[in-house]
């Protein structure tokens, strides 16, 4: 789920918020939907949606045992990670520009 969300951050922010994790689905589905796809093809259209490799990262946090720094991902849409009593505790910035605010949108569905 995470590595999803960090995705669909890095789509909107590369695209203008335009394209989103969705087209991954939309894509795969529509390409692969009667026979099997590996990481490597999933890797490929998370570049082409991203408009830049993916390798680092699925490098790092998919194959890899690095912990995802999901605060990064999120900063590109202005929600703010802090750790407060033992728990993370997610904040909406109020002064978020407007691009970033269009990707929050775009994430919660709005």
């Amino acid at each position: 789920m995470f590595v999803a969300i960090a995705q669909d951050m890095q789509i909107r922010s590369a695209s203008n918020n335009e394209k989103s994790v969705d087209d991954m689905m939309r894509f795969m589905f529509d390409n692969f939907s009667d026979e099997t796809y590996d990481i490597g093809d999933v890797e490929r259209e998370l570049s082409n949606l991203n408009n830049e490799s993916q390798k680092d990262f699925f490098s790092r946090y998919i194959v890899g045992t690095e912990r995802l720094p999901l605060s990064q991902y999120l900063e590109l849409a202005n929600i703010e990670t802090t750790q407060e009593n033992g728990q993370t505790v997610f904040r909406i910035r109020e002064e978020a520009d407007k691009d970033k605010s269009k990707i929050r949108s775009g994430l919660f569905g709005q």
